[in-house]
């Protein structure tokens, strides 16, 4: 479960609630992830800081997410983003999986510049070998190739954004290795099927089909491999 509006995590019993939800499975339930999301680096307040880096410490919290760029606000607001973004690296990553969101702008070139800035950044504050989630990848094979040299266990998630990937992205997709391809639903954003409602979990297995179809695989094949690649990604073992 990701949680990165402070909004939600500062409400009072926010553990107690979530722990309420879990459905323990073989023994694992939900585990979490946390942070603050770009968007909110002009609006966050100390409070929220001091709530996040105490919840920060809870053994349930596996990540953190979702971090990093969103370009489509005004380019002023930019800068916040990064001193955001390098006070949440602060915190330290080591046994934590980095989910991070960048999200480029109006014009084509901000979507590079996500990526190469976030790169710039963590090759300075993190280890070569921090495990990283690249959230509703959408990006090219040049990309790709880049953060999988900078970062070998950095995986790429895909949405049921995928279905509109145009031949850039559809190459990027396919540019992806076997074993870090993950899938994401984004729920309740990003419906895999033109005209749905609010989206859920249970369409992870419709998102998996646009992927299989796009990397030319049988669903069931490319379902249990993107199992074993999120089971290893965040150390969770049923």
């Amino acid at each position: 479960m990701n949680f990165c509006d402070p909004t939600t995590y500062r409400e009072p019993n926010f553990l107690s609630r979530v722990l309420a939800l879990q459905s323990p499975v073989g023994g694992s339930g939900w585990k979490l992830a946390l942070g603050i999301h770009p968007k909110h680096a002009t609006t966050y307040t100390e409070e929220d800081w001091g709530t996040f880096v105490a919840l920060l410490q809870n053994p349930l919290v596996v990540g953190m997410s979702e971090v990093g760029f969103d370009f489509s606000v005004p380019s002023q607001r930019w800068p916040d983003q990064e001193a955001l973004f390098l006070r949440l690296l602060g915190q330290g990553t080591q046994g934590r999986v980095l989910i991070l969101h960048l999200r480029g702008g109006a014009h084509a070139d901000t979507s590079y510049a996500v990526h190469k800035l976030s790169r710039r950044l963590l090759t300075r504050q993190c280890s070569p070998l921090q495990r990283i989630h690249l959230h509703c990848y959408n990006s090219d094979e040049v990309q790709v190739k880049a953060w999988a040299i900078a970062f070998p266990h950095c995986y790429f998630g895909f949405t049921g954004l995928a279905r509109h990937f145009n031949a850039s992205q559809v190459r990027g997709l396919r540019a992806v290795a076997a074993d870090r391809v993950v899938l994401e639903t984004d729920s309740p954003h990003l419906p895999p099927h033109p005209g749905m409602g609010d989206n859920s979990p249970d369409f992870l297995g419709d998102v998996g089909a646009i992927v299989a179809d796009l990397r030319g695989l049988p669903l069931a094949d490319l379902m249990r491999q993107t199992v074993r690649n999120g089971q290893a990604l965040y150390g969770i073992f049923g």
